[in-house]
């Protein structure tokens, strides 16, 4: 206290701003004093209190906010910038030239990334069984009992019923990737087998994994004629031995 009895300013703990003031609000943390702009860069809303959260806690909380605004900000620019040359299923973004790509499921904020930046993918399959029963009708039992037995048939058959139980199963398809400075993986939901495969095809080239499927090509008759000819005229082997696989090859 000053020596005319008036209050020394209170300092936010956060910020060094002076508080307490008609045109600054206080709030009370666990170890000290922090400003209203403060309280709500910390999340806080009017009303509610921070009292058990120490200076140092809400600092934290205030750059991890601060961080996350940024990143969300810069992950917006960065797909609004970007060109893909190819997308997969509506749902992964390639650009091969600039080697980046990035995912948009609708779910989760997308971030455009390097090819280099991919760890590893993998398809998740779940199978789920429903069953129901469904209580079946004796009306059309009831008439023909009572067409042929009379009125006591017509009785029998009305209380006759045969319940129908069927069996539903679905199969859910997710895929899930891991990246580069990211704690949890990631995962794709809502696709189908078709396009988790696609997608993780374009993941295992992004990572130099994917093995081109060799193509294998069938030489006709007249081409493996054409060899064993050859062989025949060099001597390597015998007229013969020659007419035997021209008589295979062309099936005589």
């Amino acid at each position: 206290m000053s020596l005319f009895g008036k209050k020394e300013p209170l300092i936010c703990g956060v910020c060094g701003s002076e508080t307490g003031t008609p045109d600054s609000k206080k709030h009370k943390a666990a170890d000290g004093i922090i400003c209203h702009k403060c309280f709500l860069k910390a999340g806080y809303t009017p009303g509610m209190m921070c009292f058990a959260d120490s200076i140092e806690a809400l600092k934290n909380t205030i750059e991890a906010r601060a961080k996350a605004e940024e990143d969300f900000k810069n992950a917006k620019e960065g797909v609004k910038n970007f060109t893909p040359t190819r997308t997969v299923g509506n749902v992964l973004h390639i650009n091969d030239d600039t080697r980046q790509w990035y995912v948009d499921d609708g779910l989760h904020l997308a971030y455009v990334r390097n090819f280099d930046d991919l760890l590893e993918s993998w398809i998740n399959v779940s199978r789920n069984e429903t069953t129901s029963t469904t209580s079946g009708s004796g009306v059309g039992r009831a008439i023909a009992g009572g067409v042929i037995a009379g009125p006591t048939g017509a009785i029998v058959g009305a209380v006759t019923k045969k319940d129908k139980t069927s069996t539903t199963v679905s199969e859910i398809v997710t895929i899930t990737y891991r990246v580069k400075d990211v704690e949890m993986n990631q995962t794709i939901f809502d696709i189908s087998s078709g396009q988790a495969e696609n997608i993780k095809r374009e993941f295992d080239k992004m990572m130099g994994t994917y093995d081109t499927p060799v193509i294998v090509q069938e030489s006709s008759s007249a081409d493996e004629l054409r060899k064993f000819k050859q062989l025949l005229d060099d001597g390597t082997i015998t007229q013969d031995e020659f007419n035997a696989k021209k008589k295979q090859l062309l099936g005589l």
